[in-house]
C-alpha cells in the first residue's frame, strides 16, 4: 500500500542548518517508494534545479543526518552505491561503508 503524504517534523522543517532547498529535495526524496533508486542525475532529470543545486542540497541533508551514501564493493571491481533516506536525523546508521557518518565521526559530529 502506498501513501499520498509523507511526514516531516517542524523541527526538521525549520532546522536552520538546512536550506529551504535541502528541505524540499528531503521531501521529494522521501515520496519514492522503499528500494527506489536515488543519485543526483535521476532527481536533477525530474527538477528544475541543475545537478550541482541538488549535490548541494544532498551534502546538507548527509551532514545533517537526513541521507546516507553507502559504498560497497560490487562484482567484479566495481563500486556500489546505496542512498538511505530518513525523515529524523539519524546520527549513526552504523552500516559499513557509509561515507557520511564515517565523515561526521572523523570530523567529532
Amino acid at each position: 500500500m502506498t501513501s499520498d503524504y509523507i511526514s516531516l517534523s517542524v523541527e526538521t522543517v525549520r532546522n536552520s542548518d538546512l536550506s529551504l532547498r535541502a528541505v524540499g529535495l528531503l521531501a521529494a526524496m522521501l515520496t519514492y517508494p522503499a528500494g527506489t533508486s536515488i543519485s543526483v542525475a535521476s532527481v536533477a532529470e525530474e527538477a528544475t534545479e541543475g545537478r550541482q543545486a541538488i549535490r548541494s542540497a544532498m551534502r546538507e541533508l548527509a551532514e545533517a543526518g537526513h541521507v546516507h551514501r553507502i559504498l560497497s564493493s560490487g562484482g567484479r571491481g566495481r563500486i556500489e552505491h546505496e542512498t538511505w533516506v530518513s525523515a529524523e536525523p539519524v546520527t549513526w546508521c552504523e552500516a559499513d561503508g557509509c561515507r557520511d557518518c564515517k565523515a561526521r565521526k572523523d570530523a567529532g559530529r
